[in-house]
């Protein structure tokens, strides 16, 4: 992490706030050497809070606006991450580095890569990367990264707790140091706990290779649930009330009524063949036995 360019990066007059953070989250991944920077789109997603399609558009901007640069080179284990360069200068340490782009442009190298060297007095004094100061011009990721990696074992231990398929570990963790995934390793924890959860083909037993998982960084796939999976909801369907049945007619007796209740009852479903036997025995047995007590029953 350089200091000096997340300083730089704050300074910039750069209205859009998202695309700033941005900016600020690459400073604080770039080298303190040359500017380069390779964090992964999902990474800037996660320390910013913002969506994928935001970062790529800030990333965009950015570029556009001349703050950052796309070197033209890809790393990962699918040559698919950008290696950018922050464009903060190569006078970052000199007086005056931490104004914004447009109030440097007078006092900036005029060479892009500062291999140009700068007069004092009767001597030359060249960048300190500069091939003339018998040093190589850096243009690869520097040891920052590297120390990232060489601390990430105990992420990895997270990692692999969580994981479901327990094969191959030395190969895992050897991609998660190389992918430096330490900086992912909230994330990437968070994934696995949900596919656990959620993912159809977990679910039924296909888990990947913990090594596919990491080098192919599936933890950016989409979550599908089991086929044929349907939530069910409860029902807030309420049976249909059972209508109250008409006043004693007047030729009614109250035997009558009640069988024919009872029999009510029992072609609407709300009581059996049996409940409403034993209901016409208990009106009988209450009301008396009146010659057409059959016929009403029928």
């Amino acid at each position: 992490m350089s200091i000096e360019a997340v300083t730089w990066a704050l300074k910039q007059p750069i209205k859009h706030s998202s695309a700033k953070f941005v900016l600020v989250a690459l400073a604080n991944c770039a080298s303190a050497e040359s500017g380069i920077a390779f964090p992964s789109v999902a990474y800037l997603a996660s320390a910013t809070s913002q969506d994928r399609k935001t970062v790529l558009n800030n990333l965009q901007r950015l570029i556009e606006w001349g703050q950052i640069e796309d070197t033209g080179k890809r790393c990962g284990a699918t040559k698919q991450i950008v290696i950018y360069r922050v464009l903060c200068g190569a006078d970052l340490f000199s007086e005056g580095a931490l104004q914004p782009v447009g109030e440097r442009s007078q006092n900036r190298n005029s060479s892009e890569n500062g291999t140009v060297p700068k007069t004092a007095g009767n001597s030359t004094v060249f960048p300190p990367n500069s091939p003339k100061n018998g040093t190589r011009n850096r243009q690869e990721p520097s040891g920052n990264h590297q120390s990232l990696a060489r601390r990430s074992a105990s992420r990895f231990s997270e990692f692999w707790a969580e994981y479901p398929k327990r094969e191959g570990r030395k190969r895992a963790e050897a991609k998660w140091n190389a992918k430096n995934l330490d900086v992912l390793a909230d994330l990437i924890i968070a994934d696995v706990k949900r596919r656990k959860a959620e993912h159809g083909r977990w679910l039924d037993g296909f888990v990947l290779d913990a090594v596919k998982y990491l080098g192919e960084e599936r933890w950016e796939d989409e979550i599908t649930p089991r086929a044929g999976v349907v939530a069910v909801t409860p029902s807030t369907t309420t049976p249909a009330p059972v209508p109250a049945r008409h006043p004693l007619a007047p030729t009614e007796t109250k035997l009558q009524q009640a069988i024919g209740y009872a029999v009510q009852q029992h072609n609407l479903g709300a009581i059996d063949d049996a409940e409403l036997e034993q209901q016409i025995v208990a009106a009988r047995a209450k009301h008396g036995k009146p010659a057409d007590a059959q016929a009403v029953a029928a």
